[in-house]
């Protein structure tokens, strides 16, 4: 070969070789620039996917924070419910004393009637200086006023009865799930004999008779003049005032009556043993309602 072409075709190699070391420099710089943003994004998705992590876990802690928070307001409220029972039974059976006390009460002032009357009676046949007939109306007014406070008793108690029966009971029964307690009214009603004795219609019946015979009386005597005639209407509005308070009476009786029907006084004979009675959560659902 001849020595004066070698230093052409080194340089024509030279060029070959610059050229590519050129392009390889420019390859390497696109890659630089292509891979380069998806490298500096890498970091930002890990952190993106911690921070993501961290704030998954914060969640969980506040939902557990919120259920305990929910779960000790529910204890709380339970608690307060309880106590909130326990005081209303108290107060119910306070107020069931306090009702039943009224009762005997009436019951004490609506007998000493008799004696009240026998003691006035007495009274008026030792007083000489007064005409009979005079003295026969004074006596007829004594048992009509007696008779108006006798039946003015019997409606005080015959009130708080149907309190107890119509508002008290229902109250306490929502309370404990269960009716089956102050039987006593009930298991009275349907367990006592009937007695003629303790008629209704006795009071007016005898007041009326008594008016009329001592008008009956006056009457043969020759003797009844203008203040007899005011004795006797007197005693008639009297009768009305004692007829009136025997038929609210009985009205009243119709209601407790009623009231005392709507529920049934368990049987005792019906449960052997103390597990076969039901708990009031079971009477309370066999009744349906949440009260009566």
């Amino acid at each position: 070969m001849d020595p004066r072409q070698m230093p052409g075709r080194y340089s024509k190699v030279l060029k070959r070789t610059t050229g590519l070391s050129r392009w390889g420099i420019i390859l390497s710089i696109a890659c630089l620039m292509a891979t380069g943003p998806t490298i500096a994004r890498v970091p930002k998705t890990v952190t993106h996917q911690v921070s993501g992590q961290q704030t998954q876990c914060q969640d969980l802690v506040n939902r557990i924070k919120q259920i305990e928070a929910l779960s000790k307001a529910t204890k709380m409220q339970d608690e307060q419910n309880q106590k909130t029972a326990q005081f209303l039974a108290q107060f119910y059976t306070a107020e069931y004393s306090a009702i039943m006390a009224r009762i005997s009460t009436w019951a004490s002032l609506q007998y000493a009637l008799f004696p009240i009357l026998l003691a006035g009676f007495a009274i008026l046949s030792k007083m000489d200086n007064v005409s009979v007939n005079f003295r026969l109306w004074i006596a007829i007014m004594v048992l009509l006023v007696g008779y108006l406070a006798y039946q003015g008793t019997m409606l005080n108690a015959l009130q708080n009865i149907l309190m107890i029966e119509r508002y008290l009971r229902p109250l306490a029964s929502r309370l404990v799930g269960t009716d089956q307690f102050w039987i006593h009214e009930r298991v009275y009603r349907r367990t006592y004999p009937a007695n003629i004795f303790y008629w209704k219609g006795w009071p007016p019946l005898l007041c009326l008779s008594g008016i009329a015979v001592v008008m009956w009386y006056t009457r043969t005597r020759k003797d009844l003049g203008g203040k007899y005639y005011a004795l006797a209407a007197v005693a008639l509005a009297l009768w009305v005032g004692v007829l009136f308070l025997t038929v609210k009476g009985n009205q009243l009786e119709g209601q407790i009556k009623e009231a005392c029907n709507k529920s049934q006084v368990a049987d005792p004979s019906q449960n052997s043993s103390d597990g076969e009675r039901p708990t009031p959560y079971e009477a309370h659902g066999r009744q349906g309602v949440d009260g009566p």
